[in-house]
């Protein structure tokens, strides 16, 4: 860049200003790290989701009709996503 500093005898040519313009422009590097995360979430898409287990457990009280019980009452779950053929490919190019 040319300021009061410059020495008169100096000179820069319009290629190396626009190097060093492009190298020093944080709207640039901005942009292409979006660009780079929009990528990152594409590919994200295409992936298979992982499988989900829950489980539970607890006490249970039944007291009525002259029958009082207790005991342990437990749940388990488990899921797993299935995509349909082509759904996939769709969810990339969204």
């Amino acid at each position: 860049m040319l300021n009061a500093q410059t020495k008169p005898g100096k000179t820069i040519t319009i290629d190396a200003l626009i190097v060093q313009a492009l190298a020093n422009n944080a709207e640039l590097r901005f942009y292409e790290a979006e660009i780079e995360a929009a990528k990152g979430v594409r590919r994200t898409a295409g992936s298979w989701q992982n499988p989900q287990f829950a489980g539970e457990i607890g006490a249970k009280r039944t007291v009525g009709d002259g029958i009082d019980a207790t005991g342990i009452a437990w749940a388990t779950a488990f899921q797993q996503t299935f995509e349909w053929p082509g759904r996939v490919s769709l969810r990339k190019n969204i």
